[in-house]
């Protein structure tokens, strides 16, 4: 595609499985150095091998993104590794069907957790 990603360091959300992980892998393609962050180690851990296998660059770190702290901590380590980052594609989330007819406030809330909230913490830090 020629998107002149060459060894730009994107974070991306969500990109061990689904459309996070198709994203990481058109990222890798174009040269970028994509960093997987997600709940499951093992499955960040087989998409970023198979990138490296492939001689391109990643990292896997495992965070559960409805945690502030663990959204700081992913983008520490990034910086830590690679010095800078370049972008971020915020993927991860879930549809939990929470809505006005189907849910409570408690549930709403909980719903922006796991959906909203780690786009404004993963961008901020």
């Amino acid at each position: 595609m020629a998107l002149a990603l060459e060894n730009h360091v994107i974070l991306v959300t969500g990109g061990a499985k689904g459309i996070g992980a198709g994203i990481v892998e058109l990222l890798a393609a174009e040269g970028a150095v994509p960093v997987i962050i997600g709940r499951n180690a093992g499955d960040n851990a087989v998409l970023a091998r198979t990138l490296e296998e492939s001689g391109g660059q990643s990292l896997a770190i495992t965070a559960e993104l409805t945690r502030t702290e663990d959204c700081q901590r992913a983008v520490d380590i990034a910086l830590e590794r690679f010095g800078q980052i370049n972008g971020l594609v915020n993927n991860a989330g879930i549809n939990d069907g929470i809505s006005l007819e189907h849910g409570d406030t408690d549930q709403f809330l909980a719903s922006l957790r796991r959906n909203l909230v780690h786009y404004y913490d993963m961008a901020r830090f």
